[in-house]
């Protein structure tokens, strides 16, 4: 039985390998315990490793490690890794498992469909009213993502900036995320955008953040164990699709709610108003 559930667990990358953590939590020696702060410190790079190289890191034996594999319930450390890989995020994931039915617009339609859902019910209606609080009551908003997360960090900005008198995209193109670091001040509030791929210096950017005591806000997958530690406040959405490329369609529906729940509050109505007239006089 215990198999089954872990086979079933691991479905879900690195939210599963967290969970069979978990439950082995205080059974473990203090070379597995290594080993398993190690591997969640690692998350998905783990995709990209050998178990040569994770043991070496969390100072056990490799013979150490293959025994802590098993325990987890997977069948060594190919299983495992094989479990990172859709977290990863690489196209060629896609290309590997790409079928004959990939492509094909009703199925595209079912799964766009099922990330919707799923990301929606997954999100508690007080979770999102919560963050649009922390971003209403902020002095300045500051938006960090990189890689594909740029694109939809762009698109939160552009929709907060009708909303909000100071939002800002960071780092600004050249210039070095260190500055933007030393600039967080009190009354700042951070939202992250952290989907896929992400570098190690998105989670120490939030990282000092949090040192700040600031608020930060995180739209990332539900598997992103790491970014979500140091998150405040973590809004997961899904990015499964059917072909090689990650499906970005319910990140783009949870900003456009987000900022919706915004736009219900006082002074929004003239804000945008008057944004409207300037439209007419400045960008046509």
């Amino acid at each position: 039985m215990m198999k089954s559930q872990f086979h079933r667990c691991s479905m879900v990358g690195l939210a599963g390998l967290e969970a069979r953590i978990r439950d082995i939590d205080g059974q473990m020696t203090p070379a597995e315990r290594r080993l398993a702060q190690t591997m969640l410190s690692l998350g998905t790079k783990m995709a990209m490793m050998t178990a040569a190289e994770v043991s070496n890191q969390a100072q056990t034996s490799q013979a150490s490690a293959t025994r802590f594999f098993h325990r987890l319930g997977y069948d060594g450390w190919a299983d495992l890794r094989g479990t990172m890989r859709p977290s990863w995020g690489s196209p060629l994931q896609g290309l590997e498992a790409q079928t004959a039915g990939v492509g094909d617009q009703s199925r595209h339609l079912a799964q766009e469909v099922q990330n919707l859902t799923r990301t929606l019910t997954g999100i508690s209606p007080g979770d999102m009213a919560d963050a649009a609080r922390t971003l209403v009551q902020a002095r300045r908003i500051r938006i960090v993502g990189f890689r594909n997360s740029r694109t939809i960090a762009a698109h939160a900005r552009a929709l907060l900036t009708l909303l909000h008198d100071d939002v800002m995209a960071v780092p600004v193109t050249g210039m070095p995320l260190a500055e933007e670091a030393a600039a967080l001040r009190q009354g700042d509030v951070v939202l992250a955008v952290g989907l896929r791929l992400q570098p190690q210096r998105l989670t120490d950017f939030l990282r000092i953040a949090r040192e700040k005591t600031l608020p930060v806000i995180l739209l990332s997958e539900p598997g992103s164990v790491e970014l979500r530690r140091v998150a405040t406040l973590s809004l997961p959405v899904e990015t499964a699709s059917d072909g090689p490329f990650d499906s970005y369609v319910a990140a783009f529906s949870v900003l456009h709610l987000l900022a919706g729940l915004i736009a219900q509050g006082p002074g929004i109505h003239d804000r945008l108003t008057r944004i409207q007239e300037l439209r007419g006089l400045l960008d046509w």
